[in-house]
């Protein structure tokens, strides 16, 4: 008989949902605030409400965490801990955290915050997990990616360590790891990591341009764990966590519900059920548990956008929007009061209708409910609401649930005249006492009876009191006292209840930042190249670093000998290394034969410190502030971080600020990777057949292709031996040579990313060119030292078109 017992823990997008998910039987809910949380799109939680909804869940033995799960800029942190503040006053029980510089200044300022480290995180190994501990992180949300027999593995370890493990068991997949997608902030300038995902994966895309093979090839089905639910148990997972923060409160009732039944089963020793009807009856796209049975393939991927919860009724011919007639191309059974939702083919929810009548077998005349999000035209899809009684009489309960919302007050006076009136004010197990600053005084008029004190001390608009009862049973008749002091009175005897409910440890401020300012190091320029022989030639050439990437430990053997003979060719090391690889690196890492790596893993970078081999902290460790600088330095012993391509110049400019025991490096020039994937990405074109991925595909596959949205807008695909499909962009990052002029003395090191792709390739002789050019920029302070130079970079600028300055300008 299984005897873990994990929470239950549910997505809250509005005030709605987060009382769905505790009627449901939730044991914890997660929700966002106004900023700073990865779902900016949902409706979210104001701060004012914050209280209030933590003593509901509290009442009935369910817990709050909030999200704070988004990077954070140097000029933000004032702001991030300002909302800090408030979730620790509203008692909230824990944050969840992407940014390590957050969980830095949290474990200095807020030591007795609990912290839980947001999927965002891309925790995959043991490394990661031990880094995150170092941090103060008590709960760990592990990679969607990951098997059964992974996450096994890697719980057992966080088990040790006393950190719990948290799965995401139900809701969307991400097609990217999580935290490693720049796809939406770079085509649209709307960042996953700022909780602004415009959702790319979700389109149509093609193999040649203008053609009519769209197909949506980065779509992922919704992820379901239910059958697994008994496995996670027996591995040890101590959070069950459903996707939904976008989603409605029917969707979390019945989803929350299910799996509260689910869990409630097996730890009765009752079999597990197969299915759940509720988990189909609310919006999904087709169910798949892939990641989990290790069967990553095809299979996981949707054919449809369409909401597979609701029934088709059929496509727009046309809409007369001032008659409000909606015709369909086929004939249909709509009957009055029917409730619809109208899609664009690509899933884009135009607006929720009702029939008002029918006007032919195919029109009817229809009111929508809101304001649409776009047109109704031809072509669009309409879909039957369902369970609308079922709704109606779900949001009936979750009415009468938010009368109880609001923390009970009672109030009890007693006084003479010529005494000051003596109040105290209960709230729970808390009292605090209050008396007025004038006397009580023989009533001419208007006495103070208990209607009148009610009616002072009821006026608790903006807090999360109610008024239940006044006694005045200690106070004698006929007494006045002026309205304007009851009120004082209330407002003191409030503040100091507030106080004592939920302690306010101040205003904390952030660590001071040393002095930003140019020229305060020397700039050197840096490059990256994929072949050891190619990292060879330039190393002799060049005094400041070569990069050579390495994707596995059959790249780190290979490339041994050139890192033993040239101590300035650095590794740089692969984001994703899940266990079974991060192990294999551990055996081999010596540091006899590299004295320094630059790393893209937490994890790795831990483990490099323990053999004494120094490193630097890669672009997919996402540094965005000064204080995540500090935290890779303090906690994993980093001598440098890659500042987030995902800056501008002036965000730059203040991340730089790391101190001298830091080196800033900063990647300028080359392909920007939109995303890296679990999932293969060419099927369609690969030869091998597959169906489902298999042990073989990580170290052997080498696959290309080209992919168009519908602008026919090209994204490169690519596979190659060691790493996981990756998506590129179509523009090469070029920075402009005025923000380098600014950046110069700021930044340590400028990294010109010159890897051999098959989209971006340049020859031996054009690298040099670019080196010498971007080495007179640095010398000089100029690019336009010759005639001839200046000619060679033109040439070269052709070659690399099309080019962009990425977020240079943009920024977060």
């Amino acid at each position: 008989m299984i005897t873990n017992k994990a929470d239950i823990l549910a997505p809250g997008g509005d005030e709605e949902a987060v009382r769905a998910a505790i009627l449901a039987g939730a044991d914890a809910v997660y929700l966002g605030l106004s900023k700073f949380n990865a779902r900016m799109k949902a409706a979210n939680i104001s701060e004012e409400s914050l209280p209030s909804l933590v003593h509901l869940a509290h009442s009935r033995g369910v817990k709050i965490y909030v999200t704070l799960n988004t990077l954070i800029t140097t000029g933000e942190v004032k702001e991030f801990l300002a909302l800090v503040r408030v979730c620790q006053k509203a008692g909230v029980d824990a944050l969840i955290i992407q940014d390590l510089g957050a969980l830095y200044l949290l474990q200095k300022l807020y030591p007795e915050l609990r912290t839980h480290a947001s999927t965002q995180t891309t925790s995959h190994n043991s490394g990661q997990i031990e880094f995150l501990k170092r941090l103060g992180v008590r709960q760990v949300n592990l990679c969607r990616e990951m098997s059964l027999s992974e996450i096994r593995e890697l719980t057992e370890v966080a088990d040790r360590m006393g950190i719990k493990t948290e799965v995401f068991v139900h809701g969307a997949y991400c097609i990217s790891f999580s935290g490693q997608c720049l796809m939406s902030s770079f085509i649209g300038g709307q960042s996953a990591n700022r909780g602004l995902c415009a959702q790319p994966c979700r389109r149509l895309y093609y193999l040649r341009p203008g053609k009519r093979d769209g197909a949506y090839r980065l779509s992922l089905k919704d992820n379901s764990a239910f059958k697994k639910a008994a496995s996670l148990l027996e591995a040890g997972v101590k959070s069950f966590k459903i996707e939904g923060r976008l989603k409605n409160f029917f969707y979390v009732y019945q989803t929350v519900r299910a799996w509260r039944e689910q869990m409630d089963r097996i730890l009765a020793g009752l079999a597990p059920n197969e299915d759940d009807p509720r988990l189909h009856e609310v919006f999904n796209r087709g169910f798949s548990a892939g990641y989990l049975e290790s069967r990553i393939g095809r299979k996981m991927f949707v054919t449809s956008p369409l909401d597979q919860s609701l029934p088709l009724v059929g496509e727009v011919k046309g809409y007369l929007a001032d008659r409000r007639l909606l015709e369909l191309t086929e004939s249909a059974e709509l009957p009055r009061g029917a409730r619809i939702n109208i899609y664009s083919p690509d899933n884009r929810f135009i607006c929720t209708a009702v029939v008002e009548n029918k006007q032919t077998a195919n029109a009817f005349k229809i009111l929508p409910e809101h304001r649409m999000r776009d047109k109704i035209v031809k072509g669009h899809l309409v879909c039957l609401l369902r369970d609308s009684e079922k709704i109606a009489n779900l949001q009936a309960e979750l009415r009468q649930m938010k009368e109880c919302e609001r923390l009970p007050l009672w109030v009890k006076l007693e006084g003479r005249e010529g005494q000051r009136l003596r109040a105290s004010f209960s709230s729970g197990q808390k009292i605090v006492l209050a008396e007025s600053s004038i006397l009580l005084q023989k009533a001419a008029k208007n006495p103070l009876t208990q209607e009148a004190a009610f009616s002072a001390f009821s006026r608790l608009g903006g807090t999360a009191f109610e008024l239940k009862g006044v006694d005045c049973s200690s106070l004698a008749d006929s007494l006045f006292l002026p309205v304007s002091e009851l009120n004082a009175l209330r407002r003191k005897a409030i503040s100091q209840l507030e106080k004592e409910l939920w302690p306010d440890s101040g205003e904390k401020l952030p660590p001071p930042l040393p002095p930003g300012g140019a020229e305060s190091v020397k700039t050197r320029l840096v490059i990256l190249v994929s072949e050891p022989d190619e990292a060879a030639i330039f190393s002799s050439l060049l005094t400041s670093p070569v990069l050579l990437e390495i994707n596995s430990a059959e790249d780190f053997q290979k490339a041994a000998p050139y890192l033993a003979n040239h101590q300035n060719i650095l590794p740089f090391f692969s984001a994703i290394l899940f266990e079974r690889e991060f192990q294999r690196l551990a055996k081999i890492l010596d540091a006899a034969i590299c004295s320094k790596v630059v790393v893209n893993n937490s994890g790795l970078g831990l483990l490099a410190t323990e053999k004494g081999i120094r490193w630097v902290a890669g672009p997919a460790l996402n540094c965005t502030n000064p204080y995540t600088a500090r935290a890779l330095r303090e906690k994993g012993g980093a001598e440098g971080v890659f500042l987030s391509p995902e800056l501008n110049l002036e965000q730059l400019k203040e991340a730089s600020r790391v101190g001298f025991d830091l080196e800033t490096w900063l990647t300028i020039l080359g392909p920007i990777l939109l995303m890296t994937t679990r999932q293969c990405l060419l099927r369609d074109t690969a030869a091998c057949g597959k169906e489902v991925c298999d042990e073989h595909c990580l170290g052997s596959c080498h696959q290309y292709a080209v992919w168009y949205d519908e602008r026919n807008m090209p994204f490169y695909v690519y596979k190659r031996p060691g790493t996981y499909t990756q998506i590129f962009n179509n523009a090469i990052l070029l920075a402009p040579e005025a923000i380098l002029h600014q950046l110069r003395g700021r930044i340590s090191y400028f990294v010109l990313d010159m890897r051999n792709f098959p989209f971006y390739h340049l020859s031996r002789e054009e690298k040099r060119m670019i080196l010498d050019y971007l080495t007179a920029i640095l010398d000089k302070g100029t690019s336009k030292n010759s005639q001839g130079q200046d000619q060679h970079w033109q040439a070269v600028k052709r070659i690399l078109s099309p080019t962009t300055s990425g977020h240079l300008k943009r920024g977060l």
